[in-house]
């Protein structure tokens, strides 16, 4: 008994059933280039923005020698806003 409580948690933790239908339940969701949690928490789509902007402003390091000290600002604002 204690085996089919623990079984029948641990799947609807994982599983809902909507309209005789089952439908799997994730940990994240992207909608509208927002990622979201399970618990409503904006913490993913926080640390992909910053490691996408990471990513750019590291990039940037390859043409800044080609660039004024004017332009390259421009840009780094223009990639972290």
């Amino acid at each position: 008994m204690a085996d089919d409580q623990s079984y029948l948690h641990q799947k609807l933790a994982t599983e809902s059933l909507i309209a005789s239908s089952v439908l799997s339940l994730k940990g994240k969701v992207t909608t509208l280039g927002v990622i979201l949690d399970s618990n409503l928490t904006l913490n993913a789509h926080v640390s992909a923005v910053c490691k996408n902007a990471h990513f750019h402003l590291r990039a940037l390091r390859h043409i800044q020698s080609s660039l004024t000290d004017d332009m390259a600002t421009s840009i780094a604002v223009a990639l972290i806003q």
